[in-house]
């Protein structure tokens, strides 16, 4: 089982978690009441809100907080108003590579950690 959300790995994964974005907040600034969630489930499966539309797949985990984002569907609903957050979320959630999980927070970074992707809340 997993011991709390300092620590995501398990013998199954990453745990059934919902997290919401907080970084990068230049991404979120002209979009007040939006709520961009990423959550992964038991089954190696994750969503995430990419402002008007969504996108789901697989994910799979290495060694050394190691993670792979195999994007699936994506909902292609037209909303000029989020298309620049959306382009950039997508971009973002497709160049992760590795995770870092601590004090309730979730760090996508690249290969380095030296400065995150995206950063998330844990929600739940």
């Amino acid at each position: 089982m997993v011991g709390g959300c300092d620590s995501l790995l398990s013998e199954g994964g990453l745990s059934p978690s919902t997290w919401e974005l907080v970084e990068p907040s230049e991404l979120l600034a002209s979009q007040d009441s939006l709520v961009l969630r990423l959550k992964f489930g038991e089954d190696s499966r994750f969503s995430a809100d990419t402002g008007c539309n969504g996108v789901g797949g697989e994910f799979e985990l290495g060694l050394d907080g190691r993670l792979k984002l195999a994007m699936g569907s994506l909902t292609l609903k037209l909303c000029p108003e989020t298309d620049h957050l959306e382009r950039t979320l997508l971009g973002r959630l497709d160049m992760v590579r590795r995770y870092r999980a601590e004090s309730g927070f979730l760090r996508l970074s690249e290969d380095n950690f030296s400065a995150p992707l995206l950063v998330y809340k844990r929600v739940d």
